[in-house]
């Protein structure tokens, strides 16, 4: 028995060793814990496996200390070491991402945010907080002079993203903010220009939503400088087809000024002063640049 003992002693002596060199020292610092985080939305996840594999992915670069994903709600948020480098991390973290599964993932909103800009956004324990009507009144005040437009659809970030993506693509836009808790859409025009609400509708409908305010269903007359008219044209696929359709346009008598936008493929027309706008003139011109007017 003495024979055994001795090796046997040895041998638990050596597991408890190897068990003390390989335990962690210390936890990592949890998304609740962080100082600095990354926020971002994620398009393309459908499962746990998908927001799984995007934070497996994530943890391993370099400065990130944890992450959640959530696929139904497309929220990313990544937690970052005290001594991380927040920009470069970022920038990074939207890399990987639209790196992963051969381009699946469509990362945007990427934002860096400290815990105390996100304590100052959060409301104090003994406040209430506002309704979602309130809050997005509050919201608007910082859009002053921009288009508000009710939109009907949206249920999340993902939702608001992709509405935002497709209203800030007009040319015309210069910003948008989309809400989809107060289901608003409040768009800024680009310098030199005028929003045309039923562009900005076309591209809402295209993202797969629908514009319902009702100040804004025949609104031409006071969008793109008191338009007489709005016609949809097709053919067009890049500014240099608006742009033959606008010097073809405007070179009608009866046309003051023409807003063509290629991506909604509109033609907003501007009567000069003392004529009407005459539909058959304006779509025999936009039928002699190559285009065809079909409404």
């Amino acid at each position: 028995m003495k024979l055994f003992a001795a090796p046997a002693l040895c041998l638990c002596l050596l597991l408890i060793a190897a068990c003390a060199d390989t335990a962690p020292t210390e936890p990592g610092i949890s998304i609740t814990d962080a100082n600095t985080t990354v926020e971002a939305n994620v398009e393309g996840m459908d499962c746990t496996g998908c927001s799984g594999g995007i934070c497996s992915a994530l943890k391993e670069v370099d400065g990130v200390a944890d992450a959640h994903a959530d696929h139904k709600t497309g929220k990313l948020v990544v937690a970052l070491n005290d001594d991380a480098d927040a920009a470069a991390a970022a920038k990074e973290i939207e890399t990987v991402v639209a790196g992963l599964s051969k381009g699946k993932y469509t990362i945007s909103g990427v934002e860096v945010v400290t815990k105390d800009e996100a304590e100052e956004k959060a409301p104090a324990d003994d406040e209430t907080p506002a309704d979602d009507e309130d809050t997005s009144a509050a919201d608007h005040q910082h859009h002053e002079g921009g288009a508000v437009y009710t939109v009907t659809g949206m249920t999340c970030e993902t939702c608001s993203g992709k509405v935002t993506e497709a209203v800030t693509a007009l040319d015309c836009v210069e910003s948008a903010y989309v809400c989809h808790k107060s289901g608003t859409c409040t768009v800024t025009a680009a310098e030199g220009h005028d929003i045309c609400s039923k562009s900005v509708a076309k591209a809402v409908e295209d993202a797969g939503f629908k514009v319902t305010d009702e100040e804004t269903k025949d609104d031409s007359q006071s969008d793109a400088g008191q338009a007489d008219a709005v016609y949809t044209v097709a053919g067009m696929t890049c500014e240099t087809c608006s742009g033959k359709v606008t010097e073809a346009v405007t070179a009608l008598d009866c046309v003051e000024s023409a807003y063509v936008c290629h991506k909604s493929g509109t033609c907003t027309v501007t009567a000069a002063e003392g004529h009407e706008v005459c539909s058959k003139s304006v779509a025999k011109a936009v039928e002699d640049a190559g285009f065809e007017v079909t409404e």
